[in-house]
């Protein structure tokens, strides 16, 4: 009970400071408009259950097969640094081409778990739709692999089984809820319309 209290409280911490970090962005533009606290919350389920199923789903594959997890884990970084690298690289540290793949491969490594935009663009959308699909489809192979192999009880199988999707999916929705109702560039157009 302990450590289930104890993980509760890590992930309710990382999605808050998610949620804080995109705060603190709009906070230092004065251009754009603060986030709501309803924005903060919906920010906060969405983080807590996409992480927390992205992390049960790697730790579900380690405990059958530890290094194809190490090579899914070390795959899925360098697949995404080239990503940050050759698509979203940001103007932060672009000195030279060594440095500007150093700060990729940070992002690589925390795509690992969340996406967080390197940058501002028009494709935000399309972004999320890539990597959300991708780390689904990650955390599918890896949830089968475990259900195939695992050798525990057959209900403890598909309990194990069951948390990651369902809480990914719950993220999934709290992501699009909050593009659809409570970002700030919504409330905006809406703002607009009414006056």
């Amino acid at each position: 009970l302990g450590q289930l209290i104890s993980l509760t409280f890590a992930f309710s911490g990382f999605a808050w400071s998610l949620a804080a970090y995109q705060r603190c962005i709009r906070l230092a533009q004065p251009d754009k408009r603060q986030l709501s606290f309803a924005g903060i919350m919906c920010q906060c389920v969405w983080h807590f259950c996409v992480t927390f199923a992205r992390v049960l789903a790697i730790v579900l594959l380690a405990s059958v097969f530890p290094q194809f997890a190490v090579i899914g884990i070390a795959s899925h970084a360098f697949l995404m640094t080239l990503w940050v690298f050759l698509f979203d690289r940001s103007t932060f540290c672009s000195n030279t081409c060594f440095h500007s793949f150093a700060f990729s491969m940070i992002f690589g490594v925390v795509f690992v778990f969340t996406y967080i935009l390197p940058k501002e663009t028009k494709s935000t959308f399309s972004r999320y739709t890539f990597f959300y699909c991708l780390t689904g489809l990650e955390n599918v192979f890896s949830i089968a692999i475990f259900a195939m192999y695992s050798p525990l009880r057959i209900w403890i199988i598909y309990l194990l089984s069951t948390l990651p999707i369902v809480s990914f999916i719950i993220g999934i929705f709290a992501m699009i809820f909050y593009y659809k109702n409570l970002h700030p560039n919504i409330l905006s157009r809406r703002d607009l319309v009414t006056e």
